[in-house]
Formats: C-alpha cells, sequence, structure tokens
C-alpha cells in the first residue's frame, strides 16, 4: 500500500503515513496450512511462525500491488480513507491533550475564605 502511495504521489505534504496508519480498519484474511504451527500468547489468536512471514508476504505483496494498480480507482479511495482516518486520529489525540492539561490545572476554590 505504501509502495502505491509513494509511486503515484498521494501522500499528503507534512503527513507521514505509519503502518498502523495503513492498517487502520482494513481486513483481510489469509489461509495457510502449516505442519507445526506456533502461535503468540494463551488466545492462540495469532501466528508467530517466522519462515511463513517472507512466504505469505513474497506471495500477497505482489498480488495486492498488481491489484492496486488495475483498480486504481478503488486504490485511490481506500488511500483517501486512510488520509482521512489518520486526519481524525491526530484530532483527536489533539483533544484528548488539551482535555488532559485542562484536568491538571488547578482550579481557583468556590468556597469563600474564611
Amino acid at each position: 500500500m505504501r509502495n502505491f502511495i509513494e509511486t503515484h504521489n498521494l501522500s499528503p505534504k507534512g503527513v507521514t503515513l505509519t503502518a498502523e496508519d495503513i492498517r487502520e480498519g482494513l481486513t483481510g484474511v489469509v489461509s495457510v496450512f502449516i505442519a507445526e504451527p506456533q502461535f503468540q500468547g494463551q488466545t492462540k489468536d495469532r501466528l508467530n511462525n517466522p519462515e511463513l512471514v517472507s512466504a505469505v508476504d513474497g506471495v500477497v505483496r505482489p498480488g495486492l500491488e498488481h491489484w492496486l494498480n488495475s483498480n486504481s480507482s478503488v486504490a485511490e479511495s481506500i488511500v483517501a480513507r486512510i488520509i482521512l482516518s489518520r486526519g481524525r486520529a491526530k484530532r483527536a489525540a489533539r483533544r484528548r491533550r488539551r482535555c488532559r492539561a485542562r484536568a491538571r490545572r488547578p482550579r481557583a476554590s468556590t468556597c469563600p475564605a474564611s
């Protein structure tokens, strides 16, 4: 996805998109059979076989890049969603910082001094 964004000059000026920004809200399913799976954590929700990562990446990346280039209007709308989502996240973080700063400020007592 990042390669498509850079190749087509779709990155907004002054904004660096992180991998987390790009993955936010996207879902994909890859089905792989492996003889001895290794899972991460007790919930076993993520496969943790290092040799599998490069194999899946080697198959998925070229296919995804080809699809993005073949369906550029859809790909551009995905990029627009990524940028919009990034902007919303930055605004929300800014609001949270302001609220925290406001909450930390000492307030004047409303009670009259005795």
